[in-house]
């Protein structure tokens, strides 16, 4: 989640088990994991048409991550109050359980869904995520290449190019202080 809201770093969160980012205006998180094997991130699904009167969508982690239910149990709670947030994409795992759901309120017209994560590289975006199409295409456009070697390299490559955007934001911040 790119944000122009102030933001502390990754950290452990004083007096609490958790550590990730913390947005320093609203109290959330959009990245953090708990000692215990608890883990929740968070996307914004881009709007036209956003309501600045919502919930703060970094409060979804945080709320997996202090509370002590299941994956589902917490999925069910949400349902009940998912139209009060603009549009989400929100992963959480239980590592101990090995119970990972994606969970999305958007399209608006069709209501909050939840999917069963399964265990295998996934990759986050701010759009809604049509899980099995999704992998059933990557899959099949990985198995038809001709050159299959080039797919192996493509989760190092994404992650090269994820903490590089990373370390190159971060060296730009500590510049501009």
């Amino acid at each position: 989640m790119l944000s122009s809201s102030p933001t502390k770093p990754l950290s452990w969160w004083e007096d609490s088990d958790i550590l990730g980012g913390r947005d320093e205006v609203a109290g959330g998180t959009w990245l953090a994991c708990t000692r215990t094997g608890r883990l929740a991130f968070l996307t914004n699904v881009r709007e036209i048409n956003s309501n600045s009167h919502t919930k703060s969508r970094g409060d979804l982690p945080l709320r997996f991550l202090k509370s002590v239910k299941s994956p589902h149990d917490f999925s069910e709670q949400l349902l009940k109050e998912a139209g009060e947030y603009n549009g989400f994409n929100l992963i959480v795992a239980d590592l101990c359980s090995m119970t990972m759901l994606y969970i999305t309120n958007r399209p608006k017209h069709t209501g909050m869904s939840v999917t069963e994560v399964s265990p295998a590289p996934h990759i986050p975006c701010d759009e809604r995520i049509e899980v099995s199409k999704a992998l059933k295409s990557w899959e099949e456009a990985r198995v038809h290449a001709k050159n299959r070697d080039r797919w192996r390299i493509i989760p190092a490559a994404i992650g090269w190019s994820t903490r590089k955007e990373r370390n190159s934001r971060y060296t730009q911040l500590k510049l501009s202080l």
